[in-house]
């Protein structure tokens, strides 16, 4: 057997399955995880303002409404 073989087989399929879902567990909670704010620029300016689009599902969840008749 080459150093290469002896590498590869001296991982047990316990192992193998303990890192695969380490490694699973590790993707699913960096997706998860909250974005990172936005920085200002070098000028020190404030950060733009959110769309209006963002505080559309905010007013969108009062409930149904009813149309004007």
């Amino acid at each position: 057997m080459t150093k290469r073989s002896l590498a590869l087989s001296a991982m047990s399929r316990r192992e193998f399955l303990r890192y695969t879902a380490l490694g699973s567990g590790a993707a699913l909670m960096a997706a998860c995880a909250a974005p990172a704010a936005p920085t200002t620029s070098s000028g020190g300016e404030a950060p733009a303002a959110a769309p209006a689009e963002a505080a559309a599902p905010a007013a969108a969840s009062d409930g149904p409404k009813q149309a004007a008749q």
